[in-house]
């Protein structure tokens, strides 16, 4: 009779221990579902950071578009000033205008965005296309093509200092309208000065 009581002393605090193991089983799941709303949650921040940098490198790629487009006019515009100011053979005269008595032309963007017509003062050049979209695959990256302003100074030597002011557009901006609606996108603005000896 003696064998079998210490067998059963031995039981009895192995019979404790599980006893004191079941009310722990809800407290598991409470915990796994505050890991899992957080993980969510890191989950949901992380997408929308990843579409802000996307947002934030089509902005960025948009302006490098537009300041090349307004270099391009630039480098144009002047080229063809310096021909008209040395009245040389000029394939593609730019609207040069006189000195102004208060504001220059480009100052104001009501003169800008109004529809242009030939030898009406002051006048935009617009760039031709083909400096522009001229693509091996035959696409247009830019819809509005840039455009030019240039004037006389008032207080230089007579038509010897000439301003050029352009701006370029990013690909997103639908072309000029006929009514020459003021563009929506991406805009760069660039001026020179140019003096002849």
């Amino acid at each position: 009779c003696s064998d079998t009581q210490p067998a059963r002393t031995m039981n009895k605090p192995f019979l404790r221990l599980s006893k004191s193991k079941r009310p722990s089983r809800g407290v598991v799941l409470v915990v796994a579902m505050f890991l899992l709303i957080a993980l969510s949650l890191i989950a949901v921040t992380s997408i929308r950071g990843a579409g802000s940098v996307e947002l934030s490198m089509n902005n960025t790629r948009s302006q490098t578009l537009a300041m090349q487009a307004a270099e391009i006019a630039l480098r144009y515009c002047e080229k063809r000033a310096i021909n008209t100011m040395t009245s040389a053979a000029v394939d593609l005269p730019i609207d040069l205008q006189p000195a102004p008595s208060t504001d220059f032309y480009w100052q104001s963007t009501t003169l800008w965005d109004r529809e242009i017509i030939p030898g009406a003062a002051p006048g935009v050049t617009m760039l031709p296309a083909t400096l522009l979209n001229d693509r091996s695959d035959g696409g247009e990256l830019y819809k509005r093509m840039p455009e030019c302003m240039a004037q006389f100074e008032r207080y230089a030597t007579p038509n010897k200092r000439a301003i050029i002011t352009v701006r370029g557009f990013g690909p997103e901006v639908a072309p000029a309208d006929t009514s020459r609606s003021p563009p929506v996108g991406a805009e760069i603005w660039l001026q020179s000065v140019i003096q002849l000896d």
